[in-house]
């Protein structure tokens, strides 16, 4: 959903890192209502993440995200579900994306050093560590399983300046895409 709105490129036409962000209500407005038309679940979810990530831009900002609170209680009162409930199921949302951000990112530390993906549900800390060559552990274990893999696609640009976001849009719907196996194994 992302790529599908304007203001994808920075002042010299590259991508913009999405840490640049700024608060943008329409922006979050188009996303609540983009996650509304496939469920009250999800908005309820993507109005949880909009909250954790715009909150603390601006002022702006801070009082939209107070507006969100009239609206999941509304969505989650309609599902009889409590915002407790959804709290939770957001907290693991939340830490799978600092998850992903982290392996995506490539900034899990070598030579088996741990860093802190964020606390889940519970409330316990989790960290992460390079066992090998996208080989992961997490400590504490918090799966089943106690070995799988995943696949992450990775999309790579030719260049690294645009004159416009279609360009850009254009340039990723039309990279070569790369898959990267990840694997998470239990510590023995």
């Amino acid at each position: 959903m992302e790529f599908r709105r304007d203001g994808l490129l920075n002042e010299l036409g590259g991508p913009k890192d999405f840490k640049m962000e700024t608060f943008n209500k329409a922006d979050c407005e188009r996303l609540l209502n983009e996650a509304l038309s496939q469920s009250m679940f999800v908005a309820i979810l993507v109005a949880f993440h909009i909250q954790f990530v715009q909150r603390d831009l601006s002022a702006a900002a801070s009082k939209y995200c107070d507006s969100l609170e009239i609206k999941k209680q509304h969505w989650c009162d309609l599902m009889d579900l409590s915002l407790i409930e959804m709290q939770s199921y957001y907290t693991i949302l939340q830490w799978c994306d600092a998850l992903s951000l982290l392996i995506c990112q490539r900034s899990i530390p070598p030579e088996g050093r741990s860093l802190e993906i964020s606390d889940g549900p519970e409330g316990v800390t989790y960290f992460i560590s390079a066992t090998d060559k996208d080989c992961f552990t997490i400590d504490p274990w918090p799966f089943t399983l106690a070995e799988f893999t995943v696949n992450v696609e990775r999309r790579l640009l030719n260049k690294l300046k645009f004159r416009n976001d279609k360009e850009l849009q254009d340039a990723l719907m039309d990279s070569f895409i790369t898959i990267q196996q990840i694997t998470f194994k239990k510590k023995p």
